[in-house]
């Protein structure tokens, strides 16, 4: 995918997400940001952006450098950036990425930081808080 190629080098300046469950009551509030269902909008240091949406009836991640590809108004979306998470991965620069494959279906990017931290943005059909859901995680490489 010549649009994730094209992100290496760039740094995340933004991370909007786009809250599709309003029952989160059941996810512990330092995680919500990530463990919540919700599409996913990336912007770069070159003002290029990826949209992040997970795909039920498949089971992937529809990744697409066009908003209007799936439809979604920004306003919708919330700026999560500066919670925990993202504070130490903003402005970082990406050295690395993976398009994670399940029977040859998207369903994750992983993103490696200088920094040493990684992000995953992932699509599951189940995790410990929810079903059918896009989830942001991270961790160091």
């Amino acid at each position: 995918m010549e649009m994730i190629n094209d992100k290496i080098g760039l740094f995340i300046t933004r991370c909007l997400k786009d809250f599709i469950n309003i029952d989160n009551e059941h996810i512990p509030v330092d995680i919500l940001d990530q463990e919540a269902d919700g599409n996913v909008y990336l912007e770069f240091s070159d003002g290029s952006c990826l949209l992040l949406a997970g795909v039920t009836e498949n089971l992937s991640l529809m990744i697409s450098d066009n908003l209007d590809a799936y439809s979604d108004d920004l306003s919708r979306f919330r700026n999560i950036s500066k919670n925990n998470f993202w504070s130490t991965k903003i402005n970082k620069k990406i050295t690395q990425i993976e398009v994670l494959y399940f029977d040859e279906l998207p369903f994750g990017v992983r993103f490696y930081l200088n920094n040493g931290e990684k992000i995953e943005i992932t699509y599951e059909s189940r995790t410990e808080f929810d079903f059918d859901t896009t989830v942001i995680r991270g961790g160091n490489v």
